[in-house]
């Protein structure tokens, strides 16, 4: 669903005329940020399939600090596997990497933890890796990436459009003060958001049991 399909579905539930463009109005430019707030809860709320991606670099011999090209700092990790040997890989924290890495000697060999670390000039998330490379392999980093705010009315949304228009919605009765209104509405997006995770959810069943690594 496009952008401008959005604002209007929500103005016509408001009982609004519909308009040729998000900025044709200052009620319209409201509803068109409203929509975009109501994206941003909708796509925190869940790991959505449309939003997944995966990410791959490959390591360099003697080197333990990558960049993940085209990330931001609202990107959420689902798993990282080494490609190249076959086996899932262990999240780990700043300190227990300072420990590892304060060693004599450091050890060298196949990629076994990862722990994020720093943001580059570009914004793109950064990640120590332990043992330290010791040849090329390849890291799949399985994620979950937040689309950019809508700003064309072409834009189209990835996440359920009923979830956006429900949420959007509930935040333009609430902006127009009718207190009773919005928490019934809020009600309903509430129980259709829980129904489409759990439908979305049951494609995954194997993502809610635990996983030895």
């Amino acid at each position: 669903m496009t952008y401008i399909e959005l604002v209007n579905s929500v103005l016509i539930r408001l009982r609004e005329e519909k308009v040729e463009s998000v900025n044709d109005t200052e009620y319209s430019s409201l509803i068109a940020q409203l929509v975009n707030v109501a994206k941003r809860e909708v796509e925190n709320a869940y790991n959505w399939e449309a939003l997944r991606k995966t990410v791959t670099i490959i390591t360099v011999p003697d080197t333990f600090h990558y960049k993940l090209l085209d990330t931001t700092t609202d990107i959420r990790t689902l798993d990282v596997y080494n490609y190249t040997n076959k086996n899932w890989m262990e999240s780990r924290t700043t300190e227990w990497m300072d420990r590892v890495f304060a060693a004599d000697e450091v050890e060298k060999g196949s990629p076994q933890a990862y722990s994020w670390n720093g943001v580059s000039a570009e914004g793109e998330m950064e990640v120590d890796l332990y043992p330290i490379p010791e040849v090329a392999e390849r890291l799949r980093f399985n994620m979950t990436a937040p689309q950019q705010d809508l700003e064309l009315d072409g834009d189209r949304l990835y996440v359920p459009h009923t979830l956006v228009i429900e949420n959007a919605l509930a935040r333009a009765i609430e902006e127009r003060g009718e207190d009773g209104g919005s928490s019934n509405q809020q009600q309903r997006y509430q129980g259709l958001l829980a129904d489409s995770i759990s439908m979305e959810a049951s494609r995954k069943p194997m993502e809610t049991v635990w996983r030895s690594v």
